[in-house]
C-alpha cells in the first residue's frame, strides 16, 4: 500500500510540476477565490484511474468529482491544494491523498512536487519526510509562535472569534497563512511552524495532514477540542503542551 501512495503521489505530482507556470484554464466554483484548472482536473482523474485499477472495490472521495463507490473504505483526493497559488506562479501548493477505512484514516501523504517534499504517515508507524522521521516542535509558549490560522464563518461561536482575535493579538502570534492548508499541517508535523487551526476548509483539506501532524506528535483536535475524524470542519493541531495553553485561551472554564 504504501509503495503505491507513494508512486501515485509522485506521478500526480508531476503533472503539477509540468503544469506550473503554463497557460491555465481557469473556472471559479463559489467565487473568484475558489477556483480550479485543468490540473486539478487532470490529477484527479490520473488517482482515481490509478486507485480503480489496483482497488476497484474502493470508494474515492476527490475535491472535483465527490464521493463515489464504498463509504467504508474510501480515498480522499485533493488534487492541487493551492490552487491560487498554482495560478499565480507561487511554488507553495502539494498533491494530497488519504486512505480511510472503517471511519480511521489509515495512510496519508502530502506531496510539494516543486520541492520534492514527500510527506507521509500510517497509522501507529510514524510520520516522515522524503523517509527520516519528523516531529512536531516542543516549543511551549503561546507569545511570537509561528502560527497558520484561518478562521471565522459559521463553524466557530462569535464569542470564540473574538477571543481568537484578542489572543493573536496580545500574544503576537505571527500568521503564516500560506493558501495550502494540507501542507502547513505537514509543516507542523516537521516542527516548521507551532500550529494551525483552520475552519474554513473542507474534509480534502484536513485529513491527509491531519495524520501526519499525529504521527508526528501533534494533538489533532476539532476548534472545540473534540479528536479530530476523517470528516470533522475544522481542525487545531500543534504539539500537546502548546494545543492546551491555546485551548484554554479559548475556553478558560473548561
Amino acid at each position: 500500500m504504501e509503495a503505491f501512495i507513494k508512486n501515485l503521489a509522485k506521478g500526480a505530482g508531476a503533472i503539477l510540476r509540468e503544469g506550473f507556470g503554463k497557460k491555465l484554464k481557469i473556472k471559479e466554483k463559489n467565487g473568484f477565490w475558489d477556483i480550479t484548472t485543468q490540473y486539478d482536473l487532470a490529477v484527479e482523474k490520473f488517482v482515481a484511474r490509478k486507485i480503480r485499477s489496483r482497488f476497484p472495490n474502493h470508494g474515492i472521495l476527490g475535491e472535483e468529482t465527490g464521493h463515489k463507490g464504498d463509504k467504508n473504505q474510501f480515498w480522499i483526493v485533493d488534487p492541487l491544494d493551492g490552487t491560487r497559488n498554482f495560478s499565480r506562479n507561487i511554488p507553495f501548493f502539494c498533491t494530497m491523498l488519504a486512505f480511510v477505512k472503517h471511519g480511521r484514516i489509515e495512510h496519508s501523504v502530502v506531496y510539494d512536487p516543486i520541492h520534492d517534499e514527500y510527506f507521509s504517515a500510517s497509522k501507529g508507524k510514524g510520520a516522515t519526510l522524503n523517509g527520516k522521521l519528523i516531529r512536531v516542535n516542543s516549543i511551549d509558549k503561546i507569545e511570537s509562535s509561528l502560527a497558520s490560522m484561518v478562521w471565522g464563518g459559521n463553524r466557530l461561536p462569535p464569542a470564540v472569534s473574538r477571543k481568537l482575535v484578542r489572543i493573536t493579538l496580545d500574544f503576537e502570534i505571527w500568521d503564516t497563512s500560506l493558501a495550502s492548508g494540507g501542507l502547513l499541517l505537514a509543516w507542523t508535523g516537521a516542527g516548521r511552524i507551532d500550529f494551525v487551526m483552520n475552519t474554513y476548509g473542507a474534509i480534502w483539506d484536513y485529513a491527509p495532514g491531519a495524520l501526519i501532524a499525529e504521527e508526528a506528535g501533534a494533538r489533532v483536535t476539532d476548534m472545540s477540542g473534540k479528536p479530530y475524524r476523517w470528516n470533522s470542519e475544522s481542525i487545531f493541531a500543534a504539539n500537546p503542551v502548546l494545543h492546551s495553553k491555546v485551548m484554554k485561551q479559548l475556553y478558560p472554564k473548561k
